[in-house]
């Protein structure tokens, strides 16, 4: 966390992969999901990510501290220049995936 509330500090990260260094599935939200779970635009979701390549505690944010939140930065064809997602929730709900749901920040920070 930064010094200043809205401060963003990027060096508590990792890289989130499955086999073979490719990364996890992103889904943006069409208007209906978002309707349906009263989410605002921008919400996507990641996953499934298996737990064989990422570590669930590093998902959910186990050892952040109150008032810190938990950030993805997304590059690829919809963010060529990277984009800062707020973490909205991660689910562990089957044994052999999780999803985190993420709302976006902010764009071209990559």
């Amino acid at each position: 966390m930064g010094q200043h509330t809205g401060d963003v500090d990027l060096s508590d990260s990792v890289s989130i992969h499955e086999q073979d260094g490719f990364p996890p599935k992103v889904t943006w939200l069409n208007d209906e999901q978002l309707a349906l779970a009263n989410l605002g635009s921008g919400t996507i979701d990641i996953g499934p990510i298996t737990p064989d390549f990422t570590d669930l505690s590093l998902l959910t944010g186990a050892d952040l501290e109150a008032g810190d939140a938990m950030y993805v930065l997304i590059t690829g064809p919809n963010h060529p220049n990277g984009a800062v997602y707020r973490v909205i929730n991660v689910k562990a709900e089957k044994a052999l995936n999780y999803r985190i749901r993420a709302t976006a920040v902010s764009e071209g920070t990559g």
